[in-house]
């Protein structure tokens, strides 16, 4: 399974978010390119604990996806899930940032 601790994974991940552009169309859903780049910044913002809010999305998408090479959140809590372990987390954020580049064939 994939996950955002491998160096490989990430690598892809921002291979496939560099392949974004102001003219990509998403395959479904409501969100247009730039609101899909919003959501996910601010959402590896929660996965990390980061407080500092910067809103400049693709290059800080691809600073935040570079920050898993280090992570640490040992005490992180999903409003839903609960506790999850590294190895959960890992998982589940490739799994997000993979369903919205796809989202945007990407």
């Amino acid at each position: 399974m994939q996950t955002i601790f491998n160096t490989t994974t990430r690598g892809e991940l921002i291979n496939r978010i560099n392949s974004l552009n102001a003219n990509s169309k998403a395959q479904w859903g409501k969100m247009n390119v730039y609101q899909m780049l919003k959501h996910c910044t601010l959402w590896e913002e929660m996965m990390q604990s980061k407080q500092n809010l910067k809103r400049v999305f693709l290059e800080e998408w691809i600073d935040r996806i570079n920050q898993y090479a280090h992570f640490s959140n040992p005490n992180f809590e999903h409003v839903f899930f609960g506790k999850m372990t590294e190895e959960q987390i890992g998982y589940m954020v490739y799994k997000h940032i993979d369903h919205h580049l796809r989202q945007f064939n990407s």
